[in-house]
């Protein structure tokens, strides 16, 4: 893991939706690509609890047992006491949102939950919207206009400006000079996490999952 996080270590991800043992302690995981884009693990954590204080300390072990080297981007889903303490500790690190976990949000928050008022043509066209404005729009002027012309089209837009306040972080036009290596979400983590599925299970205590 230093070896491959000396060479590889530019992007990282880092995830903790694996839910490990009947403790139900999080399992993070520090994830990345090597020269042929196959998924590199750079370090792993059984973890007690998910708060700032934690996950302050995880960060800091990491880069201990790193020899201090910083990514230069990190990329987590949008979890407050991760954040802050991504934000503490990576200090010269560019922290960037999964744009998996914010699709799942937008279709969660954008379509209608009233299911007799649904329209699922308008709902499809205001999530193309959306994903345009994460993906396509590499002017920032362009984003906004679009943007604001989504808002119109929604009548709760709670969620559109929350997710707004964090457009740095997800959208194209603010990624132009992020080193990412064509890195935009956490599904390397995840697809790691399915494939220790095969291994671990959910039954297992502490002692036996750190032999597994």
């Amino acid at each position: 893991m230093i070896v491959d996080y000396a060479h590889f270590g530019d992007v990282i991800t880092f995830d903790t939706t694996f839910g490990t043992n009947k403790e139900y302690r999080p399992f993070g995981v520090f994830v990345g690509f090597n020269q042929f884009r196959e998924t590199v693990v750079f370090g792993a954590a059984l973890m007690y609890d998910e708060t700032f204080e934690s996950f302050k300390w995880l960060f800091n072990a990491f880069l201990s047992i790193h020899n201090k080297k910083q990514p230069q981007t990190i990329f987590t889903d949008q979890d407050s006491a991760m954040g802050k303490a991504v934000a503490h500790v990576f200090t010269s690190t560019w922290h960037g949102l999964c744009t998996w976990h914010i699709s799942q949000n937008a279709l969660k928050h954008l379509c209608s939950q009233n299911e007799e008022e649904s329209d699922t043509e308008e709902e499809s066209s205001i999530l193309l919207d959306f994903s345009a404005c994460m993906y396509q729009y590499e002017q920032k002027a362009k984003f906004e206009e679009a943007f604001d012309a989504m808002r119109g089209k929604v009548s709760k837009s709670t969620w559109l400006d929350s997710i707004y306040m964090l457009r740095h972080k997800w959208a194209e036009c603010y990624m132009l000079d992020v080193f990412s290596i064509r890195m935009r979400s956490t599904q390397l983590s995840e697809s790691l996490n399915n494939a220790l599925k095969m291994h671990l299970k959910s039954d297992l205590d502490i002692v036996r999952f750190l032999k597994r």
